[in-house]
């Protein structure tokens, strides 16, 4: 038995519900110190906020705009913010207002670039979210949103660490679905697009970007609900250093199918097929997780959900607790001052490592092999010397008469 060091956090260096740009999507410390391990992208400990959190910073940038309508990155503060409240309408208004008071695209002005990189990035996102939470969306749309990542990636590729990247072929696949070209699962989807098969040196990076990625569409995004989005996560995970992990992200979407999520390739990703997956341990049998790995995942996954949803509702009272008297983390240096969340969980369980306890089994059956013969041979070696004495005894006593 040895610790499940596999599931100790795993630092990060984006489905369509991908990567928002405001205040808090950008700053260095969300983007590097906060930005959530996996097993907490898994498990749902990531920091979310209330409503009112949005609604009062609706309402004061609103108040700054009217003083200076030409704070661009207000905009997307508000567009941000009234995504995250589920008004689509509203968020895309307030793009229109800020491109219809943008200077030409100038590639050779930091500001200018930064400004319209943001407005195709939250536009094309909150398209997508817009057609997502449509009864009966115009695939149009999509596209329209798809084509909107396109051009934000191509003025700055390596925003949030290339995590749009994962957000455009989100896109792609939700297209190629709901335009039946393909019945895949978003996880399938991307290990064809990347020809994971080929055995180019490319799979581990690869799996290690797509792990970043999908990671920030559900911390940054709104992928938290998403069952494709962690059906892909599993996909990036399933690798001999991922296992564990992949078992926790097939747990999360099977969690989010059985509490009424639906997934847009319902036949690939069912509670069905996501326990097989579970039962295949991985694709690797050597490296996949064992019968009694998976029966110590499965114990220990609902309990750190519960204590994700614990911590987060206790951050959300502490919030809400400052900000109905008008304090709020935007203006109030001091907002975070009494915050004192409880360290995560030990996942220093016990593990069953099927290799090296095969291994010190045959170790130890060696060892009383060996220890067996030597008794054994120990045991004949007195035999024959009592006899060879008893001889000698009976030959000196014969001689003697």
């Amino acid at each position: 038995m040895r610790p499940l060091l596999l599931l100790l956090p795993l630092l990060l260096s984006s489905s369509a519900h991908a990567c928002l740009n405001d205040r808090d999507s950008d700053s260095l410390a969300v983007q590097s110190a906060r930005f959530p391990d996996t097993l907490r992208v898994i498990t749902g400990r990531f920091e979310r906020n209330p409503p009112l959190y949005y609604e009062m910073r609706i309402r004061r940038s609103l108040a700054q705009l009217k003083k200076n309508p030409r704070q661009f990155g207000l905009y997307d503060d508000i567009g941000v913010a009234f995504d995250r409240l589920h008004k689509g309408d509203e968020a895309l208004q307030i793009m229109a207002k800020k491109r219809a008071l943008l200077p030409p695209f100038d590639a050779k002005n930091p500001q200018m670039k930064e400004a319209w990189y943001r407005y195709y990035a939250n536009a094309g996102t909150f398209r997508a979210h817009r057609f997502l939470g449509a009864k009966s969306g115009d695939l149009n749309e999509m596209r329209r949103a798809r084509d909107y990542i396109k051009r934000a990636i191509e003025i700055k590729p390596n925003a949030h660490f290339g995590r749009e990247r994962y957000q455009l072929l989100a896109m792609e696949w939700i297209v190629a679905v709901k335009s039946k070209k393909t019945k895949d699962s978003l996880g399938t989807f991307w290990m064809k697009r990347e020809r994971l098969w080929e055995s180019d040196g490319r799979g581990e990076k690869e799996q290690q970007a797509a792990v970043e990625g999908l990671s920030g569409l559900i911390v940054l995004g709104a992928a938290w609900q998403s069952a494709d989005v962690f059906e892909a996560l599993s996909a990036a995970l399933d690798n001999p250093n991922g296992v564990t992990l992949r078992h926790l992200a097939l747990r999360r979407c099977e969690e989010i199918l059985k509490n009424g999520g639906r997934s847009l390739a319902p036949k690939e990703v069912s509670t069905e097929s996501i326990e097989s997956m579970v039962r295949a341990g991985g694709s690797d049998p050597v490296s996949g997780v064992n019968d009694a790995n998976q029966k110590t995942l499965n114990e220990l996954f609902p309990k750190l959900r519960a204590e994700a949803d614990t911590w987060s509702g206790q951050r959300t009272a502490y919030m809400l607790s400052r900000l109905q008297t008008g304090r709020h983390p935007d203006t109030d240096a001091t907002f975070w001052k009494e915050w004192k969340p409880a360290a995560p969980p030990s996942v220093n369980v016990a593990w069953f490592n099927e290799r090296q306890n095969s291994y010190e089994g045959r170790q130890a059956r060696q060892a009383r092999e060996r220890a067996q013969l030597i008794g054994a041979l120990l045991i004949l070696g007195g035999t024959v010397v009592t006899s060879l004495l008893a001889l000698r005894f009976v030959k000196r006593r014969r001689v003697a008469a």
